[in-house]
């Protein structure tokens, strides 16, 4: 993989991830909002975004195992090779 892609797809992971932290994050907020536009009360439309919630963070733990088992070309280089990755070499013990 090239500098340029491997920089692209970097580029690419953090602006998902940014986009996606904005969207859970807004919405709770666009619901003061919509209050007035819909007259329906905050609880009420709140209900759809703890649906989100629940489902992001059930479906993520085996989107991650399918991850982790797939083929490491179409991963970005610090996941394709986590022998690599500061984060999975053994710490030395004292």
């Amino acid at each position: 993989m090239s500098e340029v892609q491997k920089l692209r797809s970097i580029a690419f992971l953090n602006g998902a991830h940014a986009i996606d932290h904005f969207v859970l994050g807004i919405y709770p907020t666009v619901v003061i909002g919509l209050q007035a536009v819909y007259q329906r009360p905050y609880s009420e439309l709140i209900a759809i975004s703890t649906a989100m919630f629940v489902a992001f963070g059930v479906f993520s733990l085996p989107a991650g195992w399918l991850a982790a088992r797939g083929r490491t070309r179409s991963r970005p280089e610090p996941f394709a090779q986590p022998e690599m990755s500061p984060l999975a070499r053994p710490h030395p013990t004292t």
